[in-house]
């Protein structure tokens, strides 16, 4: 079975819970779990990141992005997927690739664009966020939530 035909997402930078696109693709979450992949992560200056995913070692040893695991909702797959393609400018900017996970395969975006002049983010997207008062706090795979409950239940 395909990361994409198993409703698995791995998602990173604006994306990602409390982040501001996270909206968009919240209707479509059953669960979230934090995770890492190997690859790279840059700075695009526009506000979001640029991530180059390492399947073949050839962006050198070291590299780690922290994102989340999502996994879709029972029918919903075709939706969030066409979602995502719309956000990501899938084809133009990024496009779809099948991401080895620390929790196993997924389906997650590459960027297609040159790296020309972008900052390396080995630390992640971004250390912090605050949005409308509920902090979520994202390092390396490990979060801490106050006031939204558990991170990867949806109010359950």
């Amino acid at each position: 079975m395909s990361p994409v035909s198993a409703g698995r997402i791995f998602l990173y930078g604006t994306l990602m819970p409390g982040e501001e696109r996270w909206p968009a693709l919240q209707p479509y979450a059953a669960s979230w779990r934090p995770v890492t992949a190997e690859g790279r992560m840059w700075d695009t200056g526009r506000g979001y990141p640029a991530v180059r995913f390492d399947r073949a070692g050839d962006l050198g040893p070291g590299g780690i992005v922290a994102g989340v695991l999502l996994d879709i909702r029972s029918g919903r797959l075709a939706e969030a997927v066409t979602t995502l393609d719309l956000i990501e400018e899938e084809g133009n900017l990024y496009r779809r690739v099948d991401v080895a996970t620390s929790d196993g395969p997924a389906m997650g975006y590459e960027w297609i664009g040159p790296l020309d002049g972008m900052a390396p983010l080995a630390g992640g997207w971004p250390a912090a966020t605050a949005r409308d008062g509920k902090e979520m706090l994202y390092r390396t795979s490990m979060w801490r939530v106050s006031s939204v409950g558990i991170p990867g239940t949806l109010g359950r």
